[in-house]
């Protein structure tokens, strides 16, 4: 969906990618300005201080649904925001949704929950400005005085503390417990620990912060390269000055914040399509795919795809580097005349026929039958599971797309219609079993159900024990919960006040850090992303420590993202 708001002398031009079926998920957004110079659409960083509302509704001409917008535009600093961001709405839906340009994320904002029944689409309107420059002027001044106030109470707090430190004071009596007084202790528990480990451990203390140096300044010293805890990792692409960077975030280590620096150049502008066994799959355009390893910096270029093919749902077999790894990619789905194809885009990346670069295998399937029984994939990817990649429906149906034996293309019949067609559903694999966690809309519905492997039928669960699950369009992820706390919950890749958002099968609602709720209100869902599974097998200790950058706010460290020293 595409609408258009003016600002001023200025046009932008706002784009919803919906799921195919209704207009209840918005997939990615992308916002545009229209250069009058050149008469070209521009792709958006920033907002600056725009903000832009829109509200889609829904009008009935001559017995025809149309789809129109109300839309408005107004200044960030009038609003008291920090930066200008997008506001809109969804027809069938009382939520606000807020998209941020810079950060790539929707939060979802508490609707309206007392609406009579029925209720009536909403419409966006601009209050005229009265309200006097100089009171907003004066506005702007007093809550400038009131943060220099807060930073001179803190800085005047913290002379207090130096001062009562250095004269022998009570805070000196308050001394930091440090349990390993010997610098030997220290150095010979670092040398065995994982990279990332080592790093926690550096920061517990000013004492070990001081001892032990930045990994980026040690030599090559054999590091182990599993850790005892260790979970996905939350991985998004951001980008800075025309440099890529990943954001990571690590639901283990108290949602730890990692920053890593990339110059590959082919990863500006890039979409994260798929993650296994630290390895992405990335495309960049319409036409180039290449795997990446964030890890090791290694890139495995795959040939362009053929015209006209739309890229859709894509995964890989196994590690990209192996002879047996085969890439899979949905392609050109579409309904017309009552007919419904689909296609297969497939490779095999590491395999080459008398020193020939690998090309694109294209294997097309047509079936007939009712158009609203046909299979639409959903907007997540296949699921390689025993052999062939699963593939999932907005109904619930599974096809299934199998290479062994001759290719072939089969939709499971049993699994037919048994879920609602308007919000995702997510399949993982788990102790071998194939797993679906259907979710409500705006997560007020979360279920699991098992793949029978006997019927081929779902059904349900109450509980995952010991296990955790990490879920996100591009991958989902099981594991045994490394630690008790994480047991049967499902982490989402959304965040609350920085934090990862993860839904509790024991209590029945969503948790963040000293956050509680039943659905995904507040909460703020990360575009362009997917988790990760750490891998350092290949990385040597240099080159992982060169681009890794600690962000966190202790002994100095900072929290706002700047790389540290």
């Amino acid at each position: 969906m595409e609408h258009w708001v003016e600002s001023g002398d200025e046009i932008f031009k706002v784009h919803l990618n919906c799921s195919p079926r209704g207009f209840r998920k918005v997939a990615s957004t992308h916002i545009f300005k229209l250069d009058l110079s050149s008469m070209t659409w521009v792709l958006l960083k920033t907002l600056d201080d725009h903000v832009l509302f829109l509200c889609i509704n829904m009008d009935t001409l001559e017995s025809k649904k149309c789809y129109s917008s109300s839309t408005a535009c107004c200044s960030a600093a009038d609003m008291g925001l920090e930066r200008g961001c997008l506001f809109y709405t969804l027809l069938e839906d009382q939520t606000l949704y807020t998209f941020e340009v810079e950060d790539n994320a929707t939060t979802i904002i508490m609707p309206c929950l007392k609406l009579p029944t029925p209720w009536f689409l909403p419409t966006w309107i601009m209050m005229p400005t009265t309200v006097n420059s100089k009171h907003v002027a004066g506005r702007r001044r007093r809550i400038t005085d009131l943060l220099v106030s807060q930073d001179t109470t803190a800085a005047n707090t913290e002379e207090d503390m130096s001062r009562l430190s250095n004269s022998g004071g009570e805070l000196e009596a308050l001394k930091q417990l440090d349990l390993l007084n010997s610098n030997d202790i220290s150095e010979a528990v670092a040398r065995f620990l994982h990279p990332v480990d080592y790093n926690h451990f550096r920061l517990a203390c000013k004492q070990n912060s001081v001892l032990l140096p930045a990994l980026n300044r040690t030599s090559a010293i054999p590091r182990t390269i599993t850790t005892t805890c260790s979970s996905p990792w939350l991985i998004s692409i951001s980008e800075d000055d025309e440099e890529a960077n990943w954001d990571i975030v690590d639901p283990i280590h108290n949602n730890d914040k990692y920053l890593m620096k990339l110059s590959n150049q082919l990863l500006v502008g890039a979409t994260i399509r798929f993650s296994e066994d630290g390895w992405l799959l990335l495309s960049n355009g319409k036409k180039t795919v290449f795997c990446y390893n964030p890890f090791t910096k290694a890139v495995i270029r795959l040939p362009d795809l053929p015209d006209d093919y739309v890229l859709g749902g894509m995964s890989f077999s196994l590690v990209p580097t192996s002879r047996d790894c085969v890439v899979a990619i949905i392609s050109n789905w579409w309904e017309l005349a009552g007919e419904n194809e689909i296609s297969f885009l497939v490779i095999n990346p590491a395999k080459r026929v008398k020193n020939r670069t690998p090309s694109w295998t294209i294997y097309q399937f047509n079936y007939e039958g009712h158009v609203e029984d046909n299979f639409i994939p959903c907007i997540n990817n296949p699921v390689f599971y025993k052999g062939a990649f699963y593939c999932l429906d907005y109904n619930g149906m599974l096809g299934v797309f199998n290479l062994k034996g001759g290719v072939s293309w089969k939709i499971l019949p049993k699994s037919l219609k048994q879920f609602g067609g308007f919000y995702p559903s997510y399949l993982v694999e788990c102790e071998e079993k194939l797993l679906l966690v259907n979710v409500g809309q705006s997560g007020k519905l979360v279920e699991i159900y098992r793949l029978d492997d006997s019927e081929m039928v779902w059904v349900k669960l109450n509980s995952l024990g010991k296990h955790a699950l990490f879920i996100s369009y591009t991958s989902s992820f099981s594991t045994v919960a490394p630690r008790s706390c994480m047991e049967n919950n499902i982490y989402f890749p959304r965040l609350y006040a920085g934090k990862v958002l993860y839904y509790s099968l024991d209590t029945c609602r969503y948790h963040s850090v000293g956050h509680s709720s039943r659905d995904f209100h507040s909460s703020k869902e990360r575009s362009n992303c997917t988790w990760i599974e750490p891998n350092w097998s290949q990385a040597s200790l240099r080159q992982e420590s060169d681009y890794m950058l600690r962000v966190r706010v202790r002994w100095g460290c900072s929290s706002d993202g700047r790389a540290l020293a």
